[in-house]
């Protein structure tokens, strides 16, 4: 009897009932699912020594399970491992084409109408796998226990470390999104009241989170004998205990103080008062003084003109084919990010024009990844101040340094050449940001200024993302969680 290991992610469960039904009704084969497991290492070496033991690795293929950290390393540990690997969609996919090379070298069962005719697609393909072969002698390195998205936000977030405006930003983007999930929703209410206990939280982030959480429903409402969710009203022995003891600390101030007469303890209190909105007021200009200093340096005036975290359909940006003299572009939006995969035939470079208005003064920033290439020397970055043939653009490189060029009719000129980052891997999501305030130019990278020029060569003009390759090349990007901030007009 041959043993299948089955991976899936626990959020896309209602899709696999069917699956899973049909797959124990297969006499010659044993199905290992870590239901009855818990987290942990132990868990996880439950888990490892199932993926060694098992005849064929079964992949549930969903957007959740894609997305899952847990999944990504029980497949290329079995791969690693020699296991033969079957695919099976359990929900629709968008990124068939930027699959993991793991799941790109066998053909995958189409299960989403589980019919007949996909059981018997699926009983075919199980009894023509090749069988897997011994285990190698010299072991691959076991994956370490994935942590989950939420754990790392909570690692993150209850960590001492000072973060910069950037990072707050981004981990409240994030939570953000994590509020349409049933399954996160609560987890992520918990982080945004996590987050608002920070010392160093900046106001614009602050009110965010307090508007999010105010809009909640209350957790401390107690529940009426009727089943209401109305604030209960408390009993008459509660409301007489809270009368006395108010009324005995009160007794015990005045005995303390000295304070006999009601009209001099009001006055003590409003000296009270006149001392805590003085010592409020102080604290509101530190803030805004620290601000001033840890932020960016975008006036705290300039609104947010417009934000994408492209978790929502249909994408304001544009998707589908586009093609130029020596680039073939595919842009689509999948799983909560902005996907484009351009293949160049030549050295050259492909921009992605944002649905945002032409501007001049602005901050722009975005979460950029390379997310693979089939060559050397490919870039991605942020392009604005764009007229005609000409634009700037920050560029991210896979050699992991960054530049600042302005493009006229194909001709670039460096005004900030490249220049290594310390620490930085363009193969995961990085933070680019550029700050352009008439003819001067701040570029910020993960939240730190990284670079200041000034230069007059455009002074307003269209934005967006490009892709660069300076060898013939397919090359995979990502984009996520973009935000806009502008300086009003005068006048307005």
């Amino acid at each position: 009897m041959k043993k299948i290991f089955f991976s899936y992610s626990e959020r896309s469960k209602d899709a696999l009932q069917l699956l899973i039904a049909d797959l124990k009704e297969m006499s010659d084969y044993e199905l290992w699912i870590d239901r009855k497991l818990t987290g942990g290492q132990q868990w996880w070496n439950e888990i490892l020594r199932n993926i060694r033991e098992c005849d064929v690795f079964l992949f549930a293929m969903s957007p959740e399970s894609l997305e899952s950290e847990a999944c990504s390393r029980e497949y290329t540990y079995a791969s690693q491992l020699g296991k033969s690997i079957l695919p099976v969609m359990v929900a629709d996919v968008d990124t068939l084409n930027l699959l993991p090379k793991e799941l790109k070298m066998v053909q995958y069962i189409d299960y989403r109408a589980a019919d007949k005719h996909a059981f018997m697609r699926l009983v075919t393909a199980l009894d023509s796998l090749p069988k897997s072969g011994p285990l190698p002698e010299l072991l691959p390195v076991e994956p370490e226990v994935p942590v989950s998205y939420i754990d790392e936000l909570f690692s993150v977030i209850r960590s001492s470390d000072p973060m910069s405006f950037d990072q707050q930003a981004s981990i409240l983007v994030k939570l953000k999104e994590k509020l349409h999930s049933e399954s996160e929703r609560q987890d992520a209410i918990k982080l945004l009241e996590k987050l608002r206990e920070r010392d160093d939280l900046y106001s614009k982030i602050g009110n965010q989170v307090t508007d999010i959480l105010a809009s909640e429903p209350r957790k401390n409402v107690r529940k009426n004998s009727d089943g209401s969710g109305k604030k209960a009203v408390p009993s008459v022995h509660e409301s007489s205990s809270g009368y006395q003891v108010n009324r005995s600390a009160q007794d015990a101030s005045r005995e303390i103080s000295g304070v006999k007469n009601p009209d001099a303890e009001k006055v003590i209190k409003k000296k009270n008062r006149v001392v805590l909105f003085a010592a409020l007021a102080i604290i509101v200009v530190l803030a805004g003084a620290l601000y001033n200093y840890f932020s960016p340096g975008v006036d705290e005036e300039w609104p947010v003109a417009a934000s994408d975290d492209f978790s929502a359909l249909p994408c304001r940006w544009a998707c589908g084919s586009a093609s130029s003299n020596f680039a073939m572009a595919q842009a689509t939006q999948v799983n909560g990010q902005y996907r484009a995969d351009v293949s160049f035939s030549q050295p050259n470079w492909f921009l992605f024009p944002s649905p945002y208005a032409q501007s001049g003064d602005f901050y722009l920033e975005a979460d950029v990844q390379i997310v693979s290439r089939t060559s050397q020397d490919a870039s991605v970055g942020l392009f604005f101040r764009g007229n005609g043939n000409s634009y700037y653009v920050l560029r991210i490189g896979d050699s992991g340094k960054y530049a600042l060029c302005y493009n006229q009719n194909g001709v670039f000129r460096d005004l900030i050449t490249w220049t290594q980052i310390p620490n930085f891997d363009p193969f995961r999501m990085n933070r680019i940001g550029v700050l352009a305030e008439g003819t001067t130019i701040s570029v910020f990278i993960d939240g730190r200024k990284s670079g200041e020029v000034q230069d007059s060569s455009s002074l307003a003009g269209a934005m967006g993302f490009e892709v660069a390759a300076w060898n013939p090349m397919q090359v995979s990007v990502a984009f996520d969680n973009v935000v806009l901030t502008q300086k009003p007009l005068q006048g307005s």
